[in-house]
């Protein structure tokens, strides 16, 4: 027999609560092309990623992140292997009722991306102004005598662009 702490059962159905407005018989409404916080699964049937679990906004913050985190792993439709982190999902629905697979796109993947390309931008702008006398800079561009490109968050992700 395996032995469960019951504080921490106590803990999933204070959370499970919440979720469900207190109510066994509720059932969450999804609606298509929305966003989520949750754990999703990768199939290799369909080759991307379903929804496994979610959680509501308010929930996350009423309770500890590593308790989150458990729940939704322990109440989650698909059985995984261990632990998952959470993530950002836009989701979307593939197929025709009652056969519609609830598809996800992880969105922290690209928040991570342009996050880590935005600090190397900052560095390089910050090097660029540190490099010289930024009034001679400023007076030479107004001369049209040198064009120096200050990288900015427009383009930024360009090197991303498949070039075929």
């Amino acid at each position: 027999m395996v032995e469960v702490n019951e504080s921490l059962i106590d803990k999933y159905e204070q959370i499970y609560d919440e979720e469900h407005n207190y109510d066994d018989e509720y059932e969450q409404e999804m609606d298509n092309n929305t966003y989520h916080l949750g754990i999703c699964s990768y199939d290799k049937d369909i080759d991307g990623w379903l929804l496994a679990s979610t959680i509501k906004n308010r929930t996350l913050f009423n309770y500890p992140y590593c308790s989150v985190v458990d729940y939704l792993n322990n109440y989650s439709v698909i059985e995984q292997g261990g632990n998952v982190p959470t993530d950002i999902m836009y989701l979307s629905f593939q197929g025709d009722e009652p056969f519609q697979l609830y598809t996800v796109i992880k969105k922290t993947f690209w928040l991570k991306l342009i996050q880590r390309t935005w600090k190397k931008i900052c560095q390089q702008r910050k090097q660029i102004i540190k490099s010289g006398n930024m009034t001679d800079f400023i007076r030479q561009r107004e001369l049209g005598l040198q064009k120096l490109n200050i990288p900015t968050l427009h383009g930024m992700l360009s090197y991303l662009k498949d070039n075929k």
